[in-house]
């Protein structure tokens, strides 16, 4: 499959990575830090699951937390064990001297895995469409939409994929994100429909918030209310 995509869509490729390449030329390579900054923002998906996680300490965002968590993971999955391997496609500056060139211009950062599709990519869709799939604000969150293509392109800037590896990405995210919102949908359910199991309830209804919130020992609410009646 690796063959038939860079036969397929060299041309398409070609083009969008040329378009970075002249970027990269036209500001003296002062975007490559930057573009490398806003990758690392998805390496590894660690970033993506620290959003989820803690979102999930707090009971009103639980169910979008939880969303993206599994979303990242389902996204991970589909990227890792289903397609890296199975399409075992080469980086651009690892099949291309004219890809090299453009790989050293941008900063020549180093990736060792398989091209297709692209890990951070997927990442960040599973994410942020997970968010916006199970938020209920959803007029707030949809602009966390835009980090998507920001990351894709980084990517391409960086000719450390190919524009179809990150469309590729993006298909995995969104699959992942799907699996997500149904999954946890079939989650909260299941909660729900055992809450009086403590279990359950504490799933439910835990917020961290409330470890910090100071409550008054029984003593002091008894002399209060001794207090108070003495003063009437």
């Amino acid at each position: 499959m690796a063959t038939w995509l860079d036969t397929t869509f060299s041309s398409f490729d070609a083009a969008v990575s040329g378009f970075a390449h002249r970027l990269a030329e036209a500001t003296g390579g002062a975007l490559n830090t930057p573009m490398e900054l806003i990758s690392l923002l998805a390496w590894k998906g660690l970033c993506m699951f620290l959003v989820g996680l803690v979102l999930c300490l707090f009971a009103k965002t639980r169910k979008t937390g939880a969303t993206a968590f599994l979303a990242v993971c389902f996204g991970a999955l589909i990227t890792n064990l289903i397609f890296k391997n199975a399409v075992a496609r080469l980086r651009p500056f690892q099949a291309s001297e004219t890809y090299y060139a453009w790989w050293q211009y941008a900063g020549a950062v180093f990736e060792d895995e398989f091209s297709f599709p692209s890990g951070h990519t997927t990442s960040t869709t599973a994410a942020m469409t997970g968010l916006f799939l199970a938020s209920d604000r959803k007029k707030y969150v949809w602009p966390a939409l835009l980090l998507i293509p920001v990351i894709g392109f980084s990517r391409i800037y960086l000719t450390v994929h190919y524009p179809t590896d990150v469309i590729g990405g993006v298909v995995s995210g969104l699959c992942g994100a799907v699996l997500a919102y149904f999954a946890v949908r079939g989650i909260y359910a299941l909660l729900t429909a055992h809450e009086n199991n403590r279990f359950c309830a504490f799933c439910l209804r835990f917020d961290v918030v409330d470890l910090f919130r100071r409550k008054k020992p029984a003593g002091d609410a008894a002399d209060n209310g001794a207090e108070k009646e003495r003063q009437d």
